[in-house]
């Protein structure tokens, strides 16, 4: 018989079995482990952490008739006398890329011990060009890897648009089956919401033109009658898994597909505060609530040729221009976490003396989060410059720049390494 020896970390809480054969295996908190801990009516935080399908875009009530609304009211009604606490931390169009550096301010501050994780569909369902080793697959890895080491349970979930749950192959969604695998090799249970919807849709129980409502001309986010559809798919996924032998979460010594996320470091641009900039706080005035900036990042740092007369109002003034600047970091990727206004203007960026690319901003009304890849793909053991240049606006008009956060992730570092102002 196969010996083990237990050992506590005093780092992260999982425990830490040594086989006789030598090999390390770590057991982390799993759903069973939360389904109990609700059975006995303890306190269980959970945090809804995805893009707009978990938001609940075209819900009428997006608190209270998306999926994850009734997903709330469901689990309150299984378990009455458990104390729930709920967060939400998703935001539309996002995925794992950026959720991964989002997890210790949206996630991590309100102690959960349980993360209903639905970033498939963002991270694109289809697959990415380098198939298992995908930059998305190793972000959504990484992720799960750091929920698991600091004794947070994952269920990941596979929502679907309309066109997933139609399609006759299911398996013609690469980045589930890749999902799967990862599943498999940490013994996580998964909610397959799309697994579900697809078997009925094909054996005629549901149908889909009542799920998607035509007249608001959007084949991804379902009304509030897709939403329930959904939410009775989850809680099928949910029985199923209670009623299965439970699996211990294996946390790998290894990742299974690649290392560009063994660091990452949201780094903010506020505590660097670079000469010459001013540090504000962002934009209360959104036009989505999910997008709303002042949701997800505390300060920005702003440059431009104008200064804030209202609350979404800049007025050009004699004396401040837009300046270009460089700015040097360790890392293979760097993202940009900004706050994006009427005002604001496009620029580009040139990587390590290379040809510029426009980054364009979406028009807005108000205030908006805005995220952007400035580099990727670099050597993970070079210092990288990244050199930017704001576009000026045409005449009188004024122009601004807010950036709040610099993401940058690699294999051996992450870091900021220089700034340099061009004025």
């Amino acid at each position: 018989m196969m010996k083990k020896f237990l050992i506590i970390s005093l780092l992260f809480p999982v425990i830490t079995f040594f086989c006789s054969g030598g090999e390390r295996v770590k057991y982390c908190k799993s759903i069973s482990d939360i389904m109990a801990k609700a059975r006995r009516n303890e306190r269980v935080s959970v945090v809804f952490l995805g893009g707009s399908l978990t938001w609940g875009a075209n819900a009428s009530a997006p608190n209270i008739t998306s999926w994850r609304g009734r997903t709330m009211a469901e689990l309150k009604k299984r378990y009455p006398a458990a104390h729930w606490e709920f967060a939400d931390a998703a935001i539309g169009a996002t995925g794992s890329s950026l959720g991964i550096f989002r997890l210790e301010r949206d996630v991590f501050s309100h102690d959960p011990d349980l993360v209903i994780l639905d970033f498939t569909l963002n991270d694109r369902l289809s697959g990415g060009v380098d198939g298992f080793a995908d930059q998305k697959n190793q972000s959504y890895e990484a992720l799960i890897r750091t929920c698991l080491k600091r004794n947070v349970a994952v269920l990941p979930v596979f929502t679907a648009g309309r066109e997933h749950v139609e399609h006759p192959d299911i398996n013609k969604w690469q980045r589930r089956l890749e999902h799967i695998r990862l599943f498999e090799a940490y013994q996580l249970e998964y909610a397959d919401i799309l697994g579900v919807m697809h078997r009925e849709y094909h054996t005629g129980r549901i149908d889909t033109d009542g799920l998607w409502a035509a007249e608001y001309f959007d084949s991804t986010h379902p009304h509030d009658r897709g939403y329930a559809v959904y939410t009775r798919c989850f809680f099928a996924e949910w029985e199923r898994i209670e009623k299965s032998p439970v699996k211990p979460v294996i946390l790998p010594e290894k990742t299974l597909t690649g290392d560009s996320y063994n660091f990452f470091n949201r780094v903010e641009l506020s505590k660097l505060s670079p000469e010459g900039w001013d540090i504000r706080m962002p934009v209360i005035v959104a036009d989505s609530y999910d997008f709303m900036a002042s949701r997800w990042i505390d300060k920005v740092i702003e440059q431009g040729n104008a200064v804030q007369c209202g609350s979404v109002k800049w007025q050009k003034r004699a004396g401040k221009e837009l300046f270009p600047f460089t700015f040097s970091f360790r890392g293979e990727q760097v993202i940009l976490l900004a706050e994006t206004l009427p005002e604001s203007v496009a620029f580009t960026v040139s990587v390590n003396g290379g040809e510029p690319r426009k980054i364009a901003l979406r028009q807005v009304r108000c205030s908006q989060l805005h995220y952007a890849v400035l580099a990727e793909n670099l050597a993970a053991d070079q210092n990288h410059f990244v050199r930017v240049v704001p576009q000026l606006p045409p005449g009188d008009q004024p122009g601004i720049m807010r950036w709040s956060a610099l993401l940058i992730n690699g294999s051996q570092c992450a870091e900021i390494t220089g700034w340099q102002n061009e004025k």
